[in-house]
């Protein structure tokens, strides 16, 4: 993967935003499964790059989504 580690990663949300549209686009990925979507940012950008590779998100959080369907 030519990303760079997680680590690397600042706490700016749009370069985070970046790196997991990224991650999923770059390894073709079919299923992701995210824990603790709260908020479900993560899960929209997920959702939207598993759209280009025909995957499927799976969430998994103890509190419902604070976002409309």
């Amino acid at each position: 993967m030519n990303l760079p580690p997680i680590e690397q990663v600042t706490s700016d949300f749009t370069e985070l935003a970046q790196y997991l549209y990224g991650a999923v686009i770059e390894t073709q990925a079919k299923s992701v499964l995210e824990t603790g979507t709260d908020v479900g940012d993560s899960a929209r950008i997920f959702e939207v790059a598993l759209r280009q590779t025909g995957g499927h998100l799976w969430t998994v959080d103890l509190v419902a989504p604070k976002w409309p369907e």
